[in-house]
């Protein structure tokens, strides 16, 4: 899997948030938003931003269903973790 990540040029950030979905670790939410559970509100907040703007349904709407719904599932995520991280700092 990471040699097929190489080939389609995804860098290794967003090849560990895809593959936290798929984990069962305690840190998981801070691994989809590609953040270490080190960094400070603001780097969390900020991550979120971009990975919001980059998934946001609407962005690929005109792409198709296919695209959309899959933008829709990783948003959802994206939100979750944003949540769960937002609960556990009391931010």
């Amino acid at each position: 899997i990471r040699r097929i990540a190489a080939t389609l040029r995804i860098d290794a950030a967003s090849y560990r948030s895809v593959a936290a979905e798929f984990e069962q670790e305690d840190n998981r939410a801070y691994l989809i938003l590609g953040v270490t559970p080190e960094a400070s509100n603001d780097q969390i907040r900020s991550a979120y931003r971009r990975l919001a703007t980059q998934y946001h349904p609407d962005t690929v709407a005109n792409l198709g269903g296919e695209f959309t719904k899959v933008a829709e599932e990783k948003f959802k995520l994206i939100n979750e973790a944003y949540g769960e991280i937002r609960t556990q700092r009391g931010f």
